[in-house]
């Protein structure tokens, strides 16, 4: 089967970015996609988006809170991760640096609401929003003592990389709506900020894409290319879970192949 074009534009991009072809990494993600073809990068996906962010009042501010939470609650995650890896210390760097990324892109989410809705949001919820944030400080970064071992790691690994992936297909679809409904004196700025998380996602793609070369041997890349098919149906299901209830209620009767993947 050949490979859907958003999927083939997200290897292509992790080999340019690393100035790498990664064989195995290449050869687990395509074999992958012959064994399930995940909702997310699909048209039909895009369209939904599309849809929703175009009929859904307040759908596309309500997105930016998600976005602030979810990535202040990742942050915290990837520590927790770092915290029981003693075995790789390029794993263990990346991790960190990704965990720092995500608590600041938090942050981020926060000033895009604050820079495309200044009058959107009742007053007091960004900045309750913004203090709700749990911080990731130095007191925080101690190893558990309980480490994990080398094939769990790889299954983590192989989590943040579709994960990324993802949000950096979600980020391309909603961009252009943040980016053209701010205020034309906050454009410049949005646009910063959208560029700065598309690289992050680009580099968090990359760093994991390396991890997973470096640490799979040739002979493993079917079995791996079996869990890497996993982890995409886990996060397939994930996405249709969370289209499901604007589908009903929105949808008008449309989006019914988003159900048939």
């Amino acid at each position: 089967m050949e490979m859907r074009p958003r999927a083939k534009e997200a290897l292509e991009s992790v080999q340019h970015a690393l100035q790498d072809d990664c064989p195995k990494y290449g050869a687990i993600f395509a074999r992958s996609l012959e064994m399930i073809d995940p909702v997310f990068f699909s048209d039909e996906y895009e369209e939904f988006f599309w849809h929703c962010s175009t009929t859904i009042p307040n759908w596309l501010p309500r997105v930016l809170s998600v976005c602030a939470t979810t990535e202040g609650n990742g942050a915290h995650g990837l520590l927790d991760i770092w915290r029981s890896v003693d075995f790789f210390e390029e794993a263990e760097d990346g991790l960190l640096a990704h965990d720092k990324d995500e608590a600041g892109h938090a942050r981020l989410f926060i000033q895009l609401a604050k820079l495309v809705y200044p009058d959107n949001y009742a007053e007091g919820v960004i900045d309750g929003l913004a203090g709700s944030l749990r911080p990731v400080t130095r007191e925080d970064q101690v190893k558990s003592g309980k480490c994990i071992d080398a094939r769990m790691l790889l299954d983590y690994l192989v989590q943040l990389n579709i994960v990324e992936m993802r949000t950096r297909i979600h980020l391309h679809f909603l961009a252009p709506n943040y980016y053209n409904m701010a205020p034309a004196c906050s454009q410049p700025k949005v646009e910063r900020i959208l560029n700065s998380l598309d690289a992050d996602e680009t580099r968090h793609m990359c760093y994991t894409a390396r991890l997973i070369e470096q640490m799979v041997d040739k002979c493993e890349i079917e079995r791996m290319a079996g869990i890497y098919a996993c982890r995409l149906g886990d996060y397939h299901r994930h996405s249709l879970d969370h289209c499901n209830s604007a589908i009903n209620d929105y949808g008008q009767g449309h989006f019914a192949k988003l159900f048939a993947h």
